[in-house]
């Protein structure tokens, strides 16, 4: 199975943002409550 590490890279760092942004949320929703 070749994979492009290129797209590895993108995977990453997306699925980074993306905790990043849930984290964010979850801390902001425990402040607001």
């Amino acid at each position: 199975m070749m994979v492009n590490p290129r797209i590895m890279k993108t995977n990453a760092s997306y699925a980074n943002k993306l905790f990043i942004v849930k984290a964010l949320r979850y801390r902001l929703n425990l402040i607001t409550e």
